[in-house]
């Protein structure tokens, strides 16, 4: 909930983007610590409330972000197909994980690598893709 709700908040006050940005750069950070440095019950606690601010604060920009870009006649449409081809994109993830455990040799190192190329991709493409639509109206 606290991802959910400082998400907005930044959202409104700083920008789409840079608060996205903030959110993907959090979840690449917190994602090898803790397939790597958790250790501990204790340690898994908090950095699981950490990758969970991040991780799973995310979900709030879709209804934040996604309706903005759109004009009303195609939103839901646009939308659904944003929301949808992350889903298509993710497949191939999903089919080659098994392999790349077995290339690696454990979890550990291919769940970091699966858990982190996709923020690194998004922090590389954030900027350019979409408009900031920060204080804009809906376009009609």
């Amino acid at each position: 909930m606290p991802g959910y709700l400082l998400l907005g908040h930044l959202a409104d006050h700083r920008g789409r983007k840079p608060t996205m940005l903030l959110y993907y750069t959090g979840s690449a950070a917190i994602v090898p610590v803790f397939f790597i440095a958790v250790h501990t019950p204790q340690t898994a606690l908090i950095t699981a409330a950490a990758a969970g601010f991040f991780i799973l604060g995310q979900l709030a920009w879709m209804p934040i972000y996604l309706p903005e870009p759109f004009p009303t006649p195609g939103r839901a449409t646009a939308i659904s197909s944003v929301f949808n081809s992350a889903r298509r994109a993710s497949t191939p993830v999903v089919l080659g994980t098994g392999m790349l455990i077995n290339l690696l040799g454990g979890i550990t190192t291919a769940a970091t690598i699966i858990g982190v190329v996709p923020y690194l991709t998004a922090i590389s493409t954030t900027r350019s893709a979409g408009p900031e639509t920060k204080g804009q109206p809906l376009p009609h």
